[in-house]
């Protein structure tokens, strides 16, 4: 009775108004799902059941009641979740609750950068320190009267506790850590993007990071509470899985209960009042498919079989002196099939795309769309398929070049005479690591960096259009017989 009435703060029948605050509070000190409802109850609220679930693990797990099957205490936990679902906000109150027990426990928390990492501190230290209003008001000493920051501590991002000598510390990957270790390390969502997520350097300089920094201020049997949305198989939670996935207990709060189906109405989704079936259908047609099964269902796309294991990538203003600006086409055969062209810098034994044009618009369309990419780029050499009508469709290019007075670019239209699947197969390994796209690419041309993504080796191909382009880029500009490493 007393914890139905915690959302609204009214007194329950037969429950003076006073004795229900009173045991109010003392549910929200011993439960911390009810402490959350008391703070923010406009969030916490009591359909969203699986915010109880989540409040109750972490409070399972700081409490040492969380385990395994074999009986073993769980000391590394990691929770994905999808974005908006309240991860930051519950890992804010998680830091106030914990201190409000044990004013010697350590935190240190860790996010993206530090931005989020400072504002992550302040809302940690505001909360604490937060001043009644009125009388009726219900504020952090009101549940926690002993835990006090200390006078004089200013900084945000890093205070004590009066009594004690390190309390809390946020910050960030790269960032700098204090001499002081902690019992409770949390890492809440390190990747802001797809552009990072998909940045391997990055990636791998935070595991670096992770491995060499975070570990070491780590005290002996301190827990590890790892909070994240997925991204891919290379994200912070793939890369630790990759080394010691028997050390983690794993929990995955998908957004559509039913994955890999889709969502056949509300009661599907983990909570519809955060995320409602329709919106989680819109979202899937507008966002690539890789990122949106590992940020809303916790599956990363490139755990499949891929053809191509990644790509490189470089920033435009950096760019090197190209020996030769070239093109290369592949018609579409069909007419479901894609037109992919695709403008590149050579350097070396390096290919760097420079334009391209992924449509399956018709040749009335891409004839022109084509021949003025090729202008706009100053190509020298353009290389055509002539199969299936490609030699008529670069008769039309050169000739809308030419009224328009390009006369540099050479077009050279040839016929395709080698098994196409074997082509691609076999140049996947110098695709991968000796074409490199501009930074940001996969929002340049979204539907082409999907269409190269998804493919994997063993299964069947609906278009293969753009590994062709790929493939031809090998074969008729870069000169190497083996893939090179950069």
């Amino acid at each position: 009775m007393v914890r139905a009435a915690i959302k609204a703060r009214e007194p329950a029948q037969g429950i003076a108004k006073d004795d229900l605050i009173g045991a109010l509070i003392d549910v929200a000190r011993r439960d911390f799902y009810y402490y959350c409802r008391a703070r923010m109850p406009r969030f916490y609220r009591p359909e969203r059941m699986y915010l109880k679930e989540f409040c109750n693990t972490l409070q399972a797990f700081v409490e040492n009641r969380l385990t395994e099957a074999d009986g073993t205490v769980v000391s590394r936990l990691m929770i994905n979740m999808p974005p908006r679902h309240g991860k930051t906000l519950t890992l804010v109150l998680l830091a106030q609750w914990i201190l409000g027990h044990d004013t010697q426990t350590s935190i240190i928390d860790v996010s993206y950068n530090e931005t989020l990492s400072g504002r992550y501190a302040k809302y940690v230290r505001d909360g604490m320190q937060e001043v009644k209003a009125n009388a009726k008001a219900l504020v952090y000493s009101d549940f926690f009267p002993r835990s006090v920051i200390k006078r004089g501590d200013a900084a945000y991002q890093l205070w004590s506790l009066e009594g004690s000598h390190f309390s809390f510390l946020a910050t960030s990957p790269g960032g700098t850590l204090t001499g002081n270790g902690c019992q409770i390390g949390i890492i809440d969502d390190v990747i802001k993007n797809a552009l990072e997520a998909y940045n391997e350097t990055l990636t791998e300089g935070q595991y670096d990071w992770y491995v060499n920094t975070f570990l070491s201020r780590l005290e002996n049997g301190a827990k590890q509470l790892m909070v994240m949305h997925r991204w891919s198989a290379h994200d912070l939670c793939g890369r630790v899985l990759a080394v010691e996935a028997n050390k983690w207990h794993v929990i995955k709060m998908r957004a559509n209960r039913r994955y890999p189906e889709l969502p056949k109405t509300d009661d599907d989704m983990l909570c519809a009042s955060v995320l409602a079936r329709e919106t989680y259908l819109d979202r899937k047609t507008k966002t690539d498919g890789m990122i949106f099964d590992g940020n809303y269902d916790q599956e990363p796309g490139d755990n499949t079989d891929k053809l191509y294991t990644g790509f490189r990538t470089y920033e435009p203003s950096a760019a090197p002196t190209f020996s030769s600006v070239e093109s290369y086409t592949d018609t579409a055969d069909e007419g479901s099939d894609f037109l992919c062209s695709i403008v590149y810098g050579v350097a070396g034994s390096i290919a760097y795309v420079l334009d391209l044009v992924f449509t399956q618009d018709s040749m009335e369309t891409t004839e022109p769309l084509v021949a003025r990419m090729l202008n706009r780029n100053k190509v020298a050499k353009a290389y055509i398929e002539s199969n299936n009508g490609g030699r008529g469709f670069a008769r039309a290019v050169e000739r809308i070049m030419r009224e328009e007075q390009n006369h540099q670019t050479v077009v050279e239209w040839f016929h395709q005479t080698e098994n196409k699947m074997a082509r691609i197969l076999s140049n996947a390994t110098s695709v991968t690591n000796c074409i490199l796209f501009p930074k940001g690419w996969q929002f340049i041309w979204p539907s082409f960096y999907s269409a190269i993504t998804s493919l994997g080796r063993q299964t069947k191909w609906a278009h293969d259009d753009a590994p062709d382009c790929l493939s031809g880029i090998v074969e008729k500009s870069l000169s190497m017989p083996t893939y090179v490493m950069l």
